[in-house]
């Protein structure tokens, strides 16, 4: 395996130690009780080192791993995504983004109902289609890990489907990543510390290339990440976008579809970022 490659997961979260060879997986950071807020720290993670990944035969791209307990006939499955150190990401929030709000985004996503934003898969699929990886991040607890991978691979628009990619969710459960999501409103705690632990993955290189999502915190998780604000893309309720650089220039997933080669041109392997953000911003909507 190259060193240059690496290796993502969408519902385990991952970190780079203090050695370059070794990826550790956290399958859980904390725990919350039901009836109050104390943390308890729980970790179970391991570790691969280089050899190990070898052994795994990943291919580029989408894999499925499968955990299993020894002597028990319980088993969990994830996917994990091999990319290089060139990949160009674009990071999608899920509730508000997708779908047309948070709370009913939560709720609709386990009884089947469907919320989500009209031409959003049109986009992200053009997006995919010129080189870029779409990334899926969302406050929602790891439990409903299931149904917002379902959820995802399940929306339609005409002939149009959301591309396929990691799924990165919270480690906490249901009712403390609701309580973050909905009364605290500081999804960007976590969202933050995930994003890093992915970009640390990355050498000498910033991947993440834009951003979706539908709040401020949001924006506030982007900025942190150094994601230009050229692509930072915030949608309301109604699916009306704003640009974070332009305040006054507001569009939708349908308009923007008419210049996706333009805000995502094809994927090369220099790209200069700084002259895009200025002259691509200079078409009317």
């Amino acid at each position: 395996m190259k060193r240059n490659s690496r290796f993502s997961s969408n519902t385990i979260h991952q970190k780079k130690s203090k050695f370059k060879d070794f990826l550790i997986f956290s399958l859980q950071k904390k725990s919350w009780s039901f009836f109050g807020n104390k943390e308890k720290p729980q970790i179970h993670s391991f570790t691969l080192n280089s050899d190990n990944l070898k052994k795994l035969g990943l291919r580029n791209g989408k894999n499925t791993i499968l955990f299993k307990v020894s002597g028990i006939d319980i088993s969990v499955s994830a996917n994990c995504y091999l990319w290089n150190n060139s990949t160009k990401i674009v990071i999608s929030d899920v509730d508000g983004t997708i779908t047309k709000s948070d709370v009913w985004g939560h709720i609709y996503s386990f009884v089947g109902k469907d919320w989500t934003h009209v031409g959003v898969a049109q986009l992200f699929s053009r997006i995919e289609k010129n080189g870029y990886k779409i990334l899926y991040l969302s406050s929602r607890s790891i439990g409903q890990s299931r149904v917002t991978r379902r959820y995802i691979q399940g929306v339609k628009q005409n002939e149009w489907r959301l591309p396929d990619g990691p799924i990165l969710l919270s480690p906490d459960g249901l009712f403390r990543a609701i309580y973050r999501e909905v009364i605290l409103r500081r999804p960007e705690d976590f969202k933050i510390a995930c994003l890093k632990n992915v970009q640390n993955l990355f050498e000498n290189t910033n991947p993440f290339f834009s951003g979706f999502g539908n709040r401020i915190t949001d924006v506030i998780s982007y900025k942190a990440l150094n994601v230009p604000l050229s692509k930072i893309f915030t949608v309301d309720h109604t699916g009306e976008i704003g640009l974070e650089f332009k305040k006054n220039l507001s569009s939708s997933y349908l308009n923007l579809n008419e210049f996706v080669d333009s805000i995502f041109p094809v994927v090369k392997k220099d790209i200069n970022r700084g002259y895009r953000d200025t002259e691509y911003w200079k078409i009317h909507w």
